[in-house]
Protein backbone atom coordinates (compact mmCIF):
# COMPACT_ATOMS: atom_id res chain seq x y z
CA UNK A 1 0.00 0.00 0.00
CA UNK A 2 1.45 3.23 -0.92
CA UNK A 3 1.35 6.23 1.62
CA UNK A 4 1.38 9.64 1.34
CA UNK A 5 3.26 11.35 3.66
CA UNK A 6 2.42 15.30 4.57
CA UNK A 7 3.98 18.14 5.71
CA UNK A 8 4.70 18.90 9.17
CA UNK A 9 1.52 20.79 10.55
CA UNK A 10 2.58 21.82 14.36
CA UNK A 11 -0.26 24.44 14.67
CA UNK A 12 -2.84 22.05 12.95
CA UNK A 13 -2.07 19.28 14.82
CA UNK A 14 -3.14 21.59 17.88
CA UNK A 15 -6.31 21.97 16.66
CA UNK A 16 -9.32 19.18 17.46
CA UNK A 17 -9.62 16.14 14.97
CA UNK A 18 -12.90 17.10 13.80
CA UNK A 19 -11.94 20.70 13.26
CA UNK A 20 -8.14 19.74 11.90
CA UNK A 21 -9.29 17.13 9.47
CA UNK A 22 -11.34 19.02 7.26
CA UNK A 23 -8.51 21.55 6.70
CA UNK A 24 -5.70 18.96 5.67
CA UNK A 25 -4.73 17.49 8.23
CA UNK A 26 -4.13 13.63 9.31
CA UNK A 27 -2.31 12.04 12.48
CA UNK A 28 -0.80 9.88 10.00
CA UNK A 29 0.08 9.30 6.75
CA UNK A 30 -2.65 8.75 3.93
CA UNK A 31 -3.25 5.76 1.63
CA UNK A 32 -3.37 6.63 -2.19
CA UNK A 33 -7.09 6.14 -3.34
CA UNK A 34 -8.21 3.73 -6.09
CA UNK A 35 -8.66 5.67 -9.57
CA UNK A 36 -12.34 4.88 -9.16
CA UNK A 37 -12.43 6.59 -6.04
CA UNK A 38 -10.58 9.43 -7.23
CA UNK A 39 -12.69 9.75 -10.11
CA UNK A 40 -16.01 9.89 -8.31
CA UNK A 41 -14.69 12.65 -5.75
CA UNK A 42 -13.60 14.13 -8.57
CA UNK A 43 -16.48 14.88 -10.15
CA UNK A 44 -18.73 15.25 -6.92
CA UNK A 45 -15.79 18.11 -5.97
CA UNK A 46 -16.33 19.98 -9.79
CA UNK A 47 -19.76 19.77 -10.16
CA UNK A 48 -20.82 20.89 -6.72
CA UNK A 49 -17.99 23.91 -7.07
CA UNK A 50 -19.15 25.30 -10.17
CA UNK A 51 -22.54 24.60 -9.37
CA UNK A 52 -22.13 26.96 -6.38
CA UNK A 53 -20.43 29.47 -8.77
CA UNK A 54 -23.29 29.63 -10.92
CA UNK A 55 -25.82 29.95 -8.18
CA UNK A 56 -24.34 32.89 -6.54
CA UNK A 57 -23.66 34.76 -9.49
CA UNK A 58 -26.93 33.98 -11.05
CA UNK A 59 -29.44 34.48 -8.12
CA UNK A 60 -27.60 36.85 -5.70
CA UNK A 61 -29.11 40.42 -7.35
CA UNK A 62 -26.31 42.32 -6.32
CA UNK A 63 -24.25 40.40 -8.73
CA UNK A 64 -27.06 40.09 -11.54
CA UNK A 65 -27.27 44.06 -11.69
CA UNK A 66 -23.40 43.99 -12.36
CA UNK A 67 -24.12 41.94 -15.41
CA UNK A 68 -21.35 39.75 -13.88
CA UNK A 69 -21.09 36.29 -16.21
CA UNK A 70 -22.62 33.51 -14.22
CA UNK A 71 -19.20 31.92 -14.31
CA UNK A 72 -15.90 32.79 -15.45
CA UNK A 73 -13.92 30.28 -17.43
CA UNK A 74 -10.84 30.65 -15.54
CA UNK A 75 -12.40 29.15 -12.88
CA UNK A 76 -13.80 26.19 -14.70
CA UNK A 77 -9.94 25.33 -14.73
CA UNK A 78 -9.19 26.08 -11.00
CA UNK A 79 -12.01 23.81 -9.91
CA UNK A 80 -10.66 21.36 -12.26
CA UNK A 81 -7.73 21.34 -10.76
CA UNK A 82 -7.87 21.39 -6.82
CA UNK A 83 -11.23 19.40 -7.48
CA UNK A 84 -9.13 16.10 -9.12
CA UNK A 85 -5.11 16.85 -8.66
CA UNK A 86 -5.43 17.52 -4.74
CA UNK A 87 -1.63 16.64 -4.45
CA UNK A 88 -0.43 19.06 -7.45
CA UNK A 89 1.44 22.07 -6.18
CA UNK A 90 -0.52 23.98 -8.90
CA UNK A 91 -4.22 22.86 -6.85
CA UNK A 92 -3.07 24.02 -3.33
CA UNK A 93 -4.47 26.88 -1.93
CA UNK A 94 -1.66 29.98 -2.03
CA UNK A 95 -0.41 29.64 -5.44
CA UNK A 96 -4.27 29.07 -6.54
CA UNK A 97 -5.06 32.35 -4.42
CA UNK A 98 -1.88 34.36 -5.11
CA UNK A 99 -1.64 33.49 -8.82
CA UNK A 100 -5.37 34.64 -9.74
CA UNK A 101 -4.33 37.75 -8.08
CA UNK A 102 -1.41 38.65 -9.69
CA UNK A 103 -3.03 37.46 -12.81
CA UNK A 104 -6.01 39.69 -11.98
CA UNK A 105 -3.62 42.73 -11.22
CA UNK A 106 -1.80 42.76 -14.18
CA UNK A 107 -4.31 42.08 -16.98
CA UNK A 108 -6.14 45.01 -15.16
CA UNK A 109 -2.76 47.17 -15.20
CA UNK A 110 -1.59 46.34 -18.90
CA UNK A 111 -5.60 46.73 -19.79
CA UNK A 112 -5.51 50.44 -18.81
CA UNK A 113 -2.43 51.04 -20.57
CA UNK A 114 -3.50 50.12 -23.31
CA UNK A 115 -6.89 52.17 -22.96
CA UNK A 116 -4.86 55.00 -23.38
CA UNK A 117 -4.82 54.64 -26.71
CA UNK A 118 -8.42 55.74 -28.86
CA UNK A 119 -10.66 52.80 -28.59
CA UNK A 120 -11.04 52.11 -32.32
CA UNK A 121 -6.44 50.98 -31.67
CA UNK A 122 -6.98 49.58 -28.09
CA UNK A 123 -9.76 47.53 -30.16
CA UNK A 124 -6.85 46.65 -32.94
CA UNK A 125 -4.26 45.62 -30.69
CA UNK A 126 -6.70 44.19 -27.82
CA UNK A 127 -4.53 40.82 -29.14
CA UNK A 128 -1.46 42.50 -27.56
CA UNK A 129 -2.98 43.43 -24.48
CA UNK A 130 -4.01 39.71 -23.91
CA UNK A 131 -0.79 38.49 -24.66
CA UNK A 132 0.85 40.76 -22.59
CA UNK A 133 -1.16 40.09 -19.67
CA UNK A 134 -0.80 36.20 -20.06
CA UNK A 135 3.27 36.07 -20.42
CA UNK A 136 3.59 38.71 -17.55
CA UNK A 137 1.33 36.67 -15.08
CA UNK A 138 3.37 33.52 -16.00
CA UNK A 139 6.79 35.26 -15.26
CA UNK A 140 5.77 37.04 -12.10
CA UNK A 141 3.64 33.56 -10.94
CA UNK A 142 7.13 31.97 -11.69
CA UNK A 143 9.20 34.55 -9.43
CA UNK A 144 6.93 34.79 -7.03
CA UNK A 145 6.63 30.53 -6.81
CA UNK A 146 2.84 31.08 -6.90
CA UNK A 147 1.96 28.56 -10.18
CA UNK A 148 -0.97 28.01 -10.81
CA UNK A 149 -1.41 27.49 -14.97
CA UNK A 150 -5.97 28.71 -14.59
CA UNK A 151 -4.37 32.54 -13.46
CA UNK A 152 -3.18 33.38 -16.65
CA UNK A 153 -6.36 33.09 -17.92
CA UNK A 154 -7.53 35.04 -15.62
CA UNK A 155 -5.13 37.66 -16.99
CA UNK A 156 -6.23 37.25 -20.56
CA UNK A 157 -10.15 37.36 -19.81
CA UNK A 158 -9.62 40.84 -18.44
CA UNK A 159 -8.66 42.17 -21.51
CA UNK A 160 -10.47 40.04 -24.22
CA UNK A 161 -13.67 39.97 -22.50
CA UNK A 162 -15.92 43.32 -22.38
CA UNK A 163 -17.62 42.49 -19.63
CA UNK A 164 -14.45 41.62 -17.05
CA UNK A 165 -12.73 44.65 -18.74
CA UNK A 166 -15.83 46.87 -17.91
CA UNK A 167 -15.67 45.86 -14.21
CA UNK A 168 -12.38 46.71 -13.94
CA UNK A 169 -10.60 47.05 -10.51
CA UNK A 170 -13.99 45.50 -8.86
CA UNK A 171 -12.97 42.36 -10.87
CA UNK A 172 -10.33 41.51 -8.24
CA UNK A 173 -13.01 40.71 -5.02
CA UNK A 174 -15.45 39.05 -7.63
CA UNK A 175 -11.70 36.55 -8.16
CA UNK A 176 -11.11 36.28 -4.90
CA UNK A 177 -15.02 35.51 -3.80
CA UNK A 178 -14.66 32.97 -6.23
CA UNK A 179 -11.36 31.41 -5.16
CA UNK A 180 -12.83 31.57 -1.54
CA UNK A 181 -16.05 29.73 -2.38
CA UNK A 182 -14.28 27.10 -5.26
CA UNK A 183 -11.74 26.10 -2.24
CA UNK A 184 -14.19 25.71 0.87
CA UNK A 185 -16.36 23.46 -1.11
CA UNK A 186 -13.43 21.55 -1.98
CA UNK A 187 -12.22 21.70 1.38
CA UNK A 188 -15.44 19.39 2.51
CA UNK A 189 -15.80 16.82 -0.37
CA UNK A 190 -11.95 16.39 -0.89
CA UNK A 191 -11.67 15.33 3.27
CA UNK A 192 -13.94 13.05 3.31
CA UNK A 193 -12.24 10.01 2.10
CA UNK A 194 -9.00 11.92 0.66
CA UNK A 195 -6.98 14.94 2.08
CA UNK A 196 -6.60 18.18 0.65
CA UNK A 197 -4.68 20.63 0.61
CA UNK A 198 -1.31 18.98 0.86
CA UNK A 199 0.10 22.17 2.06
CA UNK A 200 -1.34 25.75 2.60
CA UNK A 201 1.47 28.26 2.87
CA UNK A 202 4.74 26.04 2.17
CA UNK A 203 5.59 22.82 1.63
CA UNK A 204 8.02 22.08 5.10
CA UNK A 205 9.46 19.12 5.71
CA UNK A 206 7.99 16.03 5.09
CA UNK A 207 6.09 13.86 8.16
CA UNK A 208 8.53 10.85 7.35
CA UNK A 209 8.55 7.71 9.32
CA UNK A 210 11.21 6.94 11.50
CA UNK A 211 15.00 6.52 10.23
CA UNK A 212 15.50 2.59 11.40
CA UNK A 213 18.43 2.84 13.67
CA UNK A 214 20.80 0.02 14.04
CA UNK A 215 21.05 -1.24 17.74
CA UNK A 216 24.07 -0.78 19.98
CA UNK A 217 26.72 -3.32 20.59
CA UNK A 218 25.87 -4.58 24.30
CA UNK A 219 29.42 -4.16 25.97
CA UNK A 220 28.86 -7.73 27.70
CA UNK A 221 29.24 -9.38 23.83
CA UNK A 222 31.39 -7.37 22.04
CA UNK A 223 34.14 -8.77 20.92
CA UNK A 224 37.64 -7.87 21.75
CA UNK A 225 39.30 -6.28 19.01
CA UNK A 226 43.06 -6.29 20.47
CA UNK A 227 44.36 -10.12 19.99
CA UNK A 228 46.68 -11.17 22.87
CA UNK A 229 50.40 -12.46 21.66
CA UNK A 230 51.60 -14.44 23.14
CA UNK A 231 53.99 -13.78 26.12
CA UNK A 232 57.36 -14.09 24.12
CA UNK A 233 56.63 -12.11 21.63
CA UNK A 234 55.47 -9.62 23.50
CA UNK A 235 58.83 -9.48 25.53
CA UNK A 236 60.74 -9.00 22.30
CA UNK A 237 61.69 -5.28 21.45
CA UNK A 238 63.50 -3.83 18.30
CA UNK A 239 66.97 -3.65 18.49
Amino acid sequence: MTLVYQPKHPHLAALPWWMSRWIGYRPSPVAISPLWVNCIWSFIAVFCGIATIQAIFTHVHFFVNQDIPPVIANYVASVGLIGALVNSPFAQPRPMFCGHMIGAVTGICITKLMELLPEERFLQFRWLAGSASCATTLVLMQMTNNRHPPACATAILVAIDNNLRILSWSFIPIILLTATVSLCITLFINNIQRRYPAFWLYPGDLDEPPPIVAEEDDPTTRVNSTVDLPKTIQDKSPV
